[in-house]
């Protein structure tokens, strides 16, 4: 075989039934192997995706944490800052050994309200954290499944390529046959 054309050494043409075999056979060969590339190709391009998108989602999360931290802490400042200013002018304005006590007891409700919000702001923040966690986790499934895939389609390969051997060999013994004739 050289250059497409296919001959006999003893010059006599190979039966046309035989040439339609060994056509079909190569052009299945050949479009085997072409969707094997594609295949490959198209699991690069999803796996890059993946990547892209988990990088995103970290991004995500970590803006969403230090937004969560910046509320807190500017919600704090701000609550004290109130509370200060309160406690003055009520120091201020107080005469009194009543009012002194209702401005405490008002102090420890707004502290028991301070405590509920920052309480409140602390399940969002763990609340955040789980979605991600599970976010992270499905990531990581999807991950393994894709490891799984890549292996069932190296197998697959393998397989395919057992496959071209023995009808190389096949291919090779029919020959030998008709050289025998």
């Amino acid at each position: 075989m050289n250059c497409g054309f296919h001959s006999w050494i003893d010059k006599e043409e190979w039966p046309e039934t035989m040439k339609r075999a060994l056509s079909r056979l190569w052009g299945m060969y050949n479009e085997a192997h072409d969707g094997r590339i594609n295949d490959r190709c198209d699991q690069a391009i999803m796996l890059k995706q993946l990547s892209e998108d988990k990088q995103k989602l970290q991004k995500k999360h970590d803006s969403l944490l230090d937004d969560v931290k910046k509320f807190m802490d500017e919600t704090e400042r701000k609550v004290l800052l109130e509370n200060y200013q309160k406690f003055k002018e009520e120091r201020k304005e107080s005469v009194a050994e009543q009012k002194k006590e209702e401005h405490t007891a008002a102090l420890k409700n707004e502290i028991q309200v301070l405590k509920n919000a920052v309480a409140k702001l602390k399940e969002i923040l763990k609340t955040q954290a789980d979605v991600m966690k599970a976010k992270m986790q499905k990531c990581e499934d999807e991950k393994l499944a894709l490891k799984d895939e890549k292996k069932k389609l190296e197998y697959m390969i393998f397989d395919l390529f057992n496959a071209k051997d023995s009808l190389q060999q096949k291919v090779k013994k029919i020959k030998a046959i008709c050289d025998d004739e």
